[in-house]
C-alpha cells in the first residue's frame, strides 16, 4: 500500500497546511484591509480564502479515500486468511472452542483492527501533523506568547496517559465479554430442543442476561473514561488560553504586536485545542 499511503500523506499535509494557512489569512484581514484600508488586498483575499479552503477540502477527501481503501482492503484480506486458517485447524481445536467464540474473532475483533487501521491511525497522522503545522505557525507569530501555551499542554499529558491505559484495559475487558455473550447465545441456538424439552428458558435467560451485563458494563466503563477526556482539555486549554489573551492584549497594547498579528496567533491557538483534544481522545481509543 506504498502508493496510497503515499497519497494519503499528501491529503494530509494539504489539510495542515489549509489549517495554518486559514490563521495567516486573519492578519491581512485585520492590518491591510481593515486597519490599513488596502484595495488590492481587499480583492485579493477572497481568492485567497477559497483557495486555503480548497485545499484543505481536496486534501480531507484525499486522505480519507486512501486511508479507507487501505483499511478495508486489510480486512478482507485479514477474515479471508483466518477464515482459509480456521478450515485446516485439527478437529481437537474446534472441540475445545466453541463456534461462538469463533464467530466473534472473525467479525468483532477484525472490525476493531478495521477501525484502528481506517480510522484511528489515520486520524492520529492527520491531528499530528494538523498539530505540528499550528505549533510552528504560534511560534513563528509570537515565541513569547507560544511558550505559555507550550509549556501548560504538556501538563495533560500525566493524567491523559492514566486515561488510555485504563481504556485499552476496558476494551480487552469488552472484547473478551463480547466473545463470551456471542458463545452463549450461540449455544442457546444450538441446543434449543434440550432447553425447551427441560423447560430450562428462565436458566439460560439469566446465564445470557448476565454475559450481557458484563459487556455492557464494560462498555460504559469505556464511555466514562473517553468522556473525562474532554473536561481535563477544556479545562487545561482555557488556562493557556486565558494566559495568553492577557499577556498578547499587553502586547499589543504596548504596541510590541499589531492587532491582525494577535488575532491570527489567537486564532491559530483555537484552531489548535480541537486537534490535541482529538488526538488525546483517538490515543485513548488506540
Amino acid at each position: 500500500y506504498k502508493r496510497h499511503f503515499f497519497l494519503a500523506i499528501l491529503g494530509m499535509i494539504a489539510v495542515a497546511v489549509g489549517t495554518a494557512g486559514t490563521a495567516q489569512l486573519i492578519k491581512p484581514v485585520l492590518d491591510d484591509v481593515f486597519i490599513n484600508k488596502d484595495k488590492e488586498m481587499l480583492l485579493l483575499m477572497p481568492f485567497f480564502l477559497v483557495g486555503v479552503f480548497a485545499l484543505k477540502g481536496i486534501g480531507k477527501y484525499i486522505q480519507t479515500y486512501y486511508t479507507s481503501y487501505i483499511g478495508q482492503d486489510v480486512v478482507r484480506k485479514l477474515r479471508d486468511q483466518l477464515v482459509s486458517h480456521l478450515t485446516y485447524l485439527d478437529m481437537a481445536f474446534f472441540r475445545r472452542t466453541h463456534s461462538g467464540e469463533i464467530l466473534s474473532r472473525v467479525t468483532n475483533d477484525i472490525a476493531r483492527i478495521q477501525a484502528v487501521v481506517a480510522n484511528i491511525i489515520p486520524d492520529l497522522i492527520r491531528e499530528t501533523m494538523v498539530i505540528v503545522a499550528l505549533t510552528g505557525y504560534v511560534i513563528y507569530q509570537s515565541p513569547k506568547l507560544a511558550f505559555y501555551f507550550l509549556v501548560i499542554m504538556p501538563l495533560a499529558i500525566f493524567p491523559l496517559t492514566k486515561l488510555a491505559n485504563k481504556m485499552r484495559k476496558y476494551s480487552k475487558l469488552s472484547q473478551e465479554s463480547t466473545a463470551d455473550m456471542t458463545t452463549r447465545l450461540n449455544e442457546i441456538l444450538s441446543n434449543i430442543e434440550v432447553i425447551k424439552s427441560h423447560s430450562s428458558q428462565k436458566y439460560e435467560q439469566e446465564r445470557f442476561e448476565k454475559d450481557n451485563q458484563n459487556v455492557f458494563r464494560f462498555l460504559m466503563k469505556q464511555v466514562k473514561t473517553n468522556a473525562l477526556t474532554s473536561p481535563v482539555m477544556e479545562i487545561l486549554g482555557a488556562v493557556a488560553i486565558g494566559i495568553v489573551i492577557y499577556i498578547g492584549g499587553k502586547e499589543v497594547i504596548d504596541g510590541h504586536m499589531t492587532v491582525g498579528s494577535f488575532f491570527a496567533f489567537a486564532t491559530a491557538l483555537f484552531m489548535l485545542y480541537d486537534p490535541v483534544k482529538r488526538l488525546s481522545s483517538l490515543y485513548n481509543k488506540a
